[in-house]
Protein backbone atom coordinates (compact mmCIF):
# COMPACT_ATOMS: atom_id res chain seq x y z
CA UNK A 1 0.00 0.00 0.00
CA UNK A 2 1.36 3.59 -0.86
CA UNK A 3 1.21 5.84 2.18
CA UNK A 4 -1.57 7.88 0.62
CA UNK A 5 -3.19 4.55 0.73
CA UNK A 6 -2.75 4.30 4.35
CA UNK A 7 -3.35 7.55 5.42
CA UNK A 8 -7.17 6.69 3.64
CA UNK A 9 -7.29 3.75 6.08
CA UNK A 10 -6.82 5.65 8.80
CA UNK A 11 -9.20 7.54 8.03
CA UNK A 12 -11.52 4.54 6.77
CA UNK A 13 -11.28 2.84 10.32
CA UNK A 14 -12.03 6.26 12.48
CA UNK A 15 -15.32 6.84 10.45
CA UNK A 16 -16.08 2.71 11.49
CA UNK A 17 -14.84 3.56 14.54
CA UNK A 18 -17.36 6.05 15.02
CA UNK A 19 -20.09 4.88 13.26
CA UNK A 20 -19.47 1.17 16.13
CA UNK A 21 -19.76 3.64 19.24
CA UNK A 22 -23.13 5.40 18.04
CA UNK A 23 -24.72 2.46 16.92
CA UNK A 24 -23.07 -0.87 17.93
CA UNK A 25 -22.78 -2.24 14.20
CA UNK A 26 -20.82 -1.86 10.98
CA UNK A 27 -17.16 -1.95 11.68
CA UNK A 28 -16.26 -4.53 8.73
CA UNK A 29 -19.01 -3.59 6.63
CA UNK A 30 -17.84 0.07 6.40
CA UNK A 31 -14.06 -0.83 6.26
CA UNK A 32 -14.30 -3.76 3.95
CA UNK A 33 -17.03 -1.63 1.63
CA UNK A 34 -14.92 1.69 1.22
CA UNK A 35 -11.47 0.41 1.26
CA UNK A 36 -12.32 -1.81 -1.89
CA UNK A 37 -13.14 0.97 -4.18
CA UNK A 38 -9.24 1.97 -3.67
CA UNK A 39 -7.52 -1.81 -3.13
CA UNK A 40 -7.78 -5.18 -3.42
CA UNK A 41 -10.71 -6.90 -1.54
CA UNK A 42 -8.58 -9.37 -0.10
CA UNK A 43 -6.50 -6.47 0.97
CA UNK A 44 -9.08 -4.89 2.57
CA UNK A 45 -10.23 -7.82 4.71
CA UNK A 46 -6.53 -8.29 5.68
CA UNK A 47 -6.54 -4.78 6.91
CA UNK A 48 -9.61 -5.54 8.78
CA UNK A 49 -9.22 -8.57 10.54
CA UNK A 50 -6.60 -6.94 13.48
CA UNK A 51 -9.49 -4.01 14.58
CA UNK A 52 -12.42 -6.88 13.68
CA UNK A 53 -10.94 -9.17 16.43
CA UNK A 54 -9.25 -6.73 19.16
CA UNK A 55 -12.79 -4.42 19.70
CA UNK A 56 -14.80 -7.10 19.60
CA UNK A 57 -12.57 -8.74 22.09
CA UNK A 58 -12.63 -5.32 24.13
CA UNK A 59 -16.41 -5.50 24.02
CA UNK A 60 -16.55 -8.72 24.97
CA UNK A 61 -14.63 -8.39 27.95
CA UNK A 62 -16.72 -5.26 29.00
CA UNK A 63 -19.80 -6.45 28.78
CA UNK A 64 -19.16 -9.91 30.82
CA UNK A 65 -20.39 -13.01 31.14
CA UNK A 66 -18.62 -14.52 28.98
CA UNK A 67 -18.45 -18.43 29.71
CA UNK A 68 -22.52 -18.27 30.78
CA UNK A 69 -22.79 -16.78 27.30
CA UNK A 70 -20.69 -19.16 25.80
CA UNK A 71 -22.71 -22.29 26.97
CA UNK A 72 -25.70 -20.82 25.83
CA UNK A 73 -24.40 -19.90 21.54
CA UNK A 74 -21.90 -22.93 21.97
CA UNK A 75 -23.61 -24.72 18.86
CA UNK A 76 -23.44 -21.06 16.66
CA UNK A 77 -20.03 -20.92 17.65
CA UNK A 78 -19.02 -24.29 16.90
CA UNK A 79 -20.82 -24.32 13.43
CA UNK A 80 -19.64 -20.62 13.02
CA UNK A 81 -16.06 -21.34 13.52
CA UNK A 82 -15.97 -24.41 11.44
CA UNK A 83 -18.11 -23.75 8.42
CA UNK A 84 -15.58 -20.13 8.21
CA UNK A 85 -12.24 -21.61 8.68
CA UNK A 86 -13.02 -24.13 6.20
CA UNK A 87 -15.05 -21.63 3.44
CA UNK A 88 -11.77 -19.19 4.32
CA UNK A 89 -9.35 -21.74 3.19
CA UNK A 90 -11.25 -22.12 -0.05
CA UNK A 91 -11.47 -18.46 -1.12
CA UNK A 92 -7.84 -17.82 -1.27
CA UNK A 93 -8.12 -19.05 -4.44
CA UNK A 94 -10.77 -17.49 -5.83
CA UNK A 95 -10.41 -14.40 -7.76
CA UNK A 96 -11.03 -10.31 -6.39
CA UNK A 97 -13.66 -10.16 -8.95
CA UNK A 98 -15.67 -13.07 -7.54
CA UNK A 99 -14.86 -11.95 -4.07
CA UNK A 100 -16.32 -8.24 -5.07
CA UNK A 101 -19.33 -10.18 -6.13
CA UNK A 102 -19.31 -11.86 -2.66
CA UNK A 103 -18.68 -8.91 -1.15
CA UNK A 104 -21.63 -6.31 -2.51
CA UNK A 105 -23.95 -9.10 -1.87
CA UNK A 106 -22.76 -9.35 1.71
CA UNK A 107 -23.36 -5.97 2.50
CA UNK A 108 -26.62 -5.49 0.76
CA UNK A 109 -28.13 -8.28 2.54
CA UNK A 110 -26.47 -6.49 5.70
CA UNK A 111 -28.57 -3.16 5.20
CA UNK A 112 -31.82 -4.80 3.96
CA UNK A 113 -31.72 -6.64 7.09
CA UNK A 114 -30.83 -4.11 9.18
CA UNK A 115 -33.60 -1.77 7.41
CA UNK A 116 -36.74 -4.08 6.80
CA UNK A 117 -36.69 -7.36 8.20
CA UNK A 118 -37.35 -8.23 12.09
CA UNK A 119 -38.23 -12.04 11.79
CA UNK A 120 -40.96 -13.72 13.64
CA UNK A 121 -39.89 -14.58 17.43
CA UNK A 122 -38.27 -18.24 17.34
CA UNK A 123 -39.69 -20.69 19.62
CA UNK A 124 -37.44 -22.18 22.26
CA UNK A 125 -38.09 -25.81 21.14
CA UNK A 126 -36.25 -24.63 17.57
CA UNK A 127 -33.54 -22.86 19.27
CA UNK A 128 -30.78 -25.84 18.27
CA UNK A 129 -31.83 -26.19 14.71
CA UNK A 130 -31.82 -22.23 14.52
CA UNK A 131 -28.29 -22.22 15.71
CA UNK A 132 -26.87 -24.63 13.64
CA UNK A 133 -28.48 -22.81 10.62
CA UNK A 134 -27.37 -19.96 11.58
CA UNK A 135 -23.79 -20.33 12.25
CA UNK A 136 -23.03 -22.63 9.36
CA UNK A 137 -24.56 -19.69 6.91
CA UNK A 138 -22.55 -17.18 9.68
CA UNK A 139 -19.59 -19.25 8.97
CA UNK A 140 -19.84 -19.33 5.20
CA UNK A 141 -20.36 -15.82 4.76
CA UNK A 142 -17.72 -14.84 6.84
CA UNK A 143 -15.12 -17.47 5.60
CA UNK A 144 -15.83 -15.41 1.55
CA UNK A 145 -15.89 -11.81 2.55
CA UNK A 146 -14.82 -11.29 6.45
CA UNK A 147 -19.03 -9.97 6.96
CA UNK A 148 -20.87 -12.76 9.25
CA UNK A 149 -23.23 -10.56 10.86
CA UNK A 150 -26.81 -11.01 8.85
CA UNK A 151 -27.09 -13.99 10.36
CA UNK A 152 -26.19 -13.39 13.74
CA UNK A 153 -28.32 -10.37 13.57
CA UNK A 154 -31.33 -11.81 11.94
CA UNK A 155 -30.82 -15.22 14.64
CA UNK A 156 -30.90 -13.16 17.65
CA UNK A 157 -33.64 -10.68 17.17
CA UNK A 158 -36.22 -13.64 16.60
CA UNK A 159 -35.23 -14.84 20.38
CA UNK A 160 -35.98 -11.54 21.38
CA UNK A 161 -33.67 -11.32 23.75
CA UNK A 162 -32.38 -8.38 26.35
CA UNK A 163 -30.16 -5.10 25.15
CA UNK A 164 -27.73 -6.58 27.26
CA UNK A 165 -27.56 -10.02 25.77
CA UNK A 166 -27.66 -8.64 22.74
CA UNK A 167 -24.27 -6.69 23.09
CA UNK A 168 -23.01 -9.87 24.52
CA UNK A 169 -23.72 -12.37 22.28
CA UNK A 170 -22.47 -10.38 18.82
CA UNK A 171 -19.47 -9.44 21.19
CA UNK A 172 -18.64 -12.77 21.67
CA UNK A 173 -19.82 -14.84 18.10
CA UNK A 174 -18.05 -11.98 16.13
CA UNK A 175 -15.04 -12.22 18.44
CA UNK A 176 -14.40 -15.87 18.23
CA UNK A 177 -15.78 -15.89 14.37
CA UNK A 178 -12.48 -14.14 13.87
CA UNK A 179 -10.05 -16.32 15.37
CA UNK A 180 -10.23 -19.10 12.62
CA UNK A 181 -10.41 -16.04 9.90
CA UNK A 182 -7.19 -15.09 11.44
CA UNK A 183 -5.76 -18.12 11.81
CA UNK A 184 -6.15 -18.95 7.97
CA UNK A 185 -5.06 -15.56 6.71
CA UNK A 186 -1.89 -16.16 8.67
CA UNK A 187 -1.43 -19.53 7.55
CA UNK A 188 -1.91 -18.87 3.98
CA UNK A 189 1.07 -16.23 4.12
CA UNK A 190 -1.66 -13.38 3.77
CA UNK A 191 -1.81 -12.26 7.27
CA UNK A 192 2.67 -11.38 7.82
CA UNK A 193 5.24 -9.18 7.17
CA UNK A 194 4.00 -5.50 6.80
CA UNK A 195 0.34 -6.87 6.62
CA UNK A 196 0.00 -8.16 10.34
CA UNK A 197 1.36 -4.86 11.46
CA UNK A 198 -0.75 -2.43 9.32
CA UNK A 199 -3.96 -4.94 10.32
CA UNK A 200 -3.08 -3.98 14.12
CA UNK A 201 -2.58 -0.46 13.55
CA UNK A 202 -5.48 0.48 12.13
CA UNK A 203 -7.15 -0.77 15.76
CA UNK A 204 -6.29 2.74 16.98
CA UNK A 205 -7.49 4.84 14.74
CA UNK A 206 -11.04 2.19 15.35
CA UNK A 207 -10.48 2.56 18.95
CA UNK A 208 -10.20 6.47 18.91
CA UNK A 209 -13.42 6.45 16.68
CA UNK A 210 -15.34 4.19 19.21
CA UNK A 211 -14.51 5.93 22.10
CA UNK A 212 -15.91 9.21 20.14
CA UNK A 213 -19.01 7.41 19.32
CA UNK A 214 -19.87 6.10 22.30
CA UNK A 215 -19.05 9.81 23.85
CA UNK A 216 -22.02 10.81 21.67
CA UNK A 217 -23.96 7.97 21.55
CA UNK A 218 -26.53 9.86 24.41
CA UNK A 219 -26.04 13.02 22.23
CA UNK A 220 -27.40 12.24 19.02
CA UNK A 221 -30.59 11.00 17.30
CA UNK A 222 -29.05 7.39 16.84
CA UNK A 223 -32.06 5.81 15.12
CA UNK A 224 -31.97 8.52 12.31
CA UNK A 225 -27.93 8.07 11.73
CA UNK A 226 -28.30 4.27 11.89
CA UNK A 227 -30.58 4.06 9.02
CA UNK A 228 -28.31 6.99 7.10
CA UNK A 229 -25.80 4.55 7.94
CA UNK A 230 -28.02 1.37 6.37
CA UNK A 231 -28.78 3.44 3.28
CA UNK A 232 -25.03 4.17 2.61
CA UNK A 233 -24.12 0.21 3.01
CA UNK A 234 -26.99 -0.10 0.61
CA UNK A 235 -25.40 2.16 -1.85
CA UNK A 236 -21.73 1.06 -1.41
CA UNK A 237 -23.02 -2.60 -1.77
CA UNK A 238 -24.40 -1.60 -5.30
CA UNK A 239 -21.59 -0.17 -6.07
CA UNK A 240 -19.15 -2.54 -5.74
CA UNK A 241 -21.62 -5.34 -8.01
CA UNK A 242 -21.26 -2.27 -10.26
CA UNK A 243 -17.30 -2.37 -9.81
CA UNK A 244 -17.23 -6.23 -10.22
CA UNK A 245 -19.62 -6.97 -13.17
CA UNK A 246 -17.94 -3.72 -15.16
CA UNK A 247 -14.67 -5.47 -13.74
CA UNK A 248 -13.13 -2.52 -11.93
Amino acid sequence: MTENEILIAVGVFLVAGVAKGLIGIGLPTITISLLVMMIDPRQAIILTLGPIFLINLWQSYRAGGILGTFRRYAPFAICLCGFLFVTAQVSHGISGRTLSFALGGSVMIFAVVQLFLRPPELPAKYDLHAQIAAGTIAGIMGGLTAIWGPPVLIYLISRRISKDEFIRATGLLLTLGSLPLLYSYWSAGLLAGNNIWLSASMTIPALIGFSVGERFRGKLDAAVFQKTVLVMFFLLGLNILRRAIMGG
